[in-house]
């Protein structure tokens, strides 16, 4: 996967789990706070393959 800020063990667990998770920078507190209160904020959205959103 090469340097992300994504544990290399993530995509494996998503996908053994079958869960999603949002990935935000934690730098920017307005968009980590925005996230917790349902608001939109810039990140990515992990999925395991064949799932929607």
């Amino acid at each position: 996967m090469g340097r992300t800020s994504v544990d290399e063990c993530l995509p494996l667990f998503l996908e053994g789990s079958g869960m999603s998770c949002t990935v935000l920078n934690g730098k920017d507190h307005v968009s980590v706070e925005n996230w917790f209160d349902g608001r939109p904020a810039p990140g990515a959205t992990v999925r395991p393959v064949g799932t929607e959103g």
